[in-house]
């Protein structure tokens, strides 16, 4: 073990103020099994109220510890179910009130919470920042920046430079293991690999835990060990940033989302760690729902996003999973003036959108219109998402017009061209995603009196949506008794009233206005 003088006396004083006799051995929710102790107090942590040490088993050999310090804001004594509860990652800490700090074995600090009855209101790491231009001793590689990062529950963070180290050995702050050197896995750690139990039955299970903290359960099916949960440290994640490049980020947020390999990541900022569980359809679909910022709208349409977002059946992650979306974005939404239209879609940065909503006209529009104009511009939001994976060699300018983004979409989906019946399917997925979501929008939301309104007049609300795509050109013609209908229906919802009054093609708003 390579340490300094200083490292080495924290260490000695920390074996002489350990109480072995209150020694207790816990098993996480992960199956790793864990030690806690109680430590007195230690030089430089003397205001702790209470001080634990915390040691990692891995096949009943200790790989990992951590001195933890508790700072209460009121009375409190049941310190070890605080941290099985951080570790086991429960959103509730057991009502606790105060501040938990977590040290290595040399007492310099690494993670810190701060918590109000039990919830996470403020959090602190030791983060990293890779600075391949850092030059040190003359080496111009492999350096890193160290930081420590405040989250408060706003989401605001500060970060504020501490050193720069440019070798592992240097790194021993941050560092998962007490020593330095070691083998390389998979993940970047330094474990043997998995050890599969011999003649397993099917659907058995089987954790695999690396000496720096990586956990990967298996599950025995159809003759394959399959991964079905991985947790990693962020520390873990950093350490080789190439083996899941998904998962770098500087300062990762608590409950942040990641998608990569088959598996949607979050990130748990009260342990450090990221767990990933495999990504089917509906969990991405609903992490893109919640994904969804609409805290900068005005009440009216914020109120109706929320909706939308709610509804039972067919709710905003509905559509999107029937529309096949397959990774993460993100959509935020404010108040502003756009160039036409009820709202705009514009791209921010790849897999980053941003929803404008007009603040200066259609003020007379009916709820139902707006849900019709919002569902719109998710939707044109994935096929934003879509043509990013696939990296569309155009303008963004161009992509913001939806006829010009609905035709790229396709490309990508057809690459080497769409038949008529996938072209026709494509409007059709679109058009019966919305128009269910609509008609379950409108009924609850309004009184149900008769006559109750047909299916068609959601259906031509949706279709009006597509006006201006091609495919609404090449199904609905000039002259067509459906393509008037469908136009007055958007028209009559657009304005909250009739249009062509005393005529067959009368239409008059079924939706409320928002006042």
């Amino acid at each position: 073990m390579n340490v300094n003088k200083k490292q080495l006396d924290k260490i000695e004083e920390l074996i002489t103020t350990i109480d072995i006799k209150s020694l207790k051995c816990f098993t996480l929710e992960s199956t790793q099994k864990i030690l806690i102790a109680d430590v007195k107090p230690l030089n430089g942590l003397e205001t702790a109220n209470k001080t634990k040490a915390l040691l990692f088993l891995n096949q009943d050999k200790i790989v990992r510890f951590r001195v933890i310090t508790f700072t209460n804001k009121t009375t409190f004594n049941d310190y070890d179910n605080v941290i099985l509860s951080v570790w086991n990652k429960n959103k509730n800490k057991k009502l606790y009130s105060g501040i938990v700090s977590f040290y290595n074995p040399y007492q310099e600090r690494l993670l810190t919470n701060e918590f109000e009855n039990g919830i996470l209101t403020e959090n602190g790491v030791l983060s990293l920042k890779r600075n391949k231009s850092t030059k040190k001793n003359s080496r111009t590689n492999g350096c890193t920046d160290w930081y420590w990062v405040t989250t408060y529950q706003d989401g605001t963070q500060i970060s504020e430079y501490l050193y720069t180290t440019c070798n592992s050995c240097e790194e021993m702050a941050y560092k998962t293991k007490n020593d330095c050197g070691g083998g390389g896995s998979s993940a970047g750690g330094t474990g043997s690999g998995p050890k599969f139990p011999f003649s397993p039955n099917n659907e058995d299970t089987y954790d695999y835990f690396s000496p720096e903290g990586e956990h990967i359960r298996y599950q025995f099916i159809a003759n394959i060990w399959k991964i079905i949960l991985i947790s990693l440290p962020d520390v873990v994640v950093k350490a080789v940033p190439e083996s899941r490049p998904y998962l770098v980020f500087n300062w990762p947020q608590d409950q942040q989302k990641a998608v990569g390999e088959g598996f949607l990541f979050n990130y748990d900022s009260g342990s450090s760690t990221w767990t990933g569980v495999p990504a089917t359809e509906q969990l991405i679909a609903e992490v893109i729902e919640d994904k969804i910022d609409d805290s900068k709208l005005d009440p009216c349409p914020k109120a109706i996003v929320e909706k939308l977002k709610n509804s039972t059946n067919n709710d905003i992650a509905v559509i999107l999973k029937k529309l096949g979306a397959n990774s993460v974005y993100t959509v935020n939404m404010k108040m502003g003036s756009t160039a036409q239209g009820y709202a705009m879609t514009q791209k921010i940065s790849p897999n980053n959108y941003l929803i404008t909503v007009t603040n200066d006209s259609y003020t007379n529009s009916t709820q139902l219109f707006r849900a019709a104009a919002m569902i719109h511009e998710v939707i044109h939001a994935y096929y934003h998402s879509v043509v990013d994976d696939n990296n569309y060699p155009t303008t963004n300018l161009s992509l913001n017009n939806f006829p010009a983004l609905y035709q790229a979409y396709e490309q990508k989906i057809y690459p080497y061209g769409a038949t008529v019946a996938q072209h026709d399917q494509m409007a059709t997925d679109y058009v019966d995603s919305m128009a269910m979501a609509l008609q379950e929008y409108y009924y609850n939301n309004n009184p149900v009196t008769y006559p109750f309104p047909s299916n068609e007049v959601f259906t031509d609300l949706a279709w009006g949506t597509l006006q201006e795509a091609s495919i609404f050109q090449e199904k609905f013609k000039d002259g067509d008794s459906a393509k008037e209908r469908i136009l007055n229906r958007y028209a009559c919802e657009s304005i909250g009233g009739t249009v062509e009054a005393g005529t067959p093609k009368q239409q008059t708003a079924v939706g409320k206005p928002c006042n």
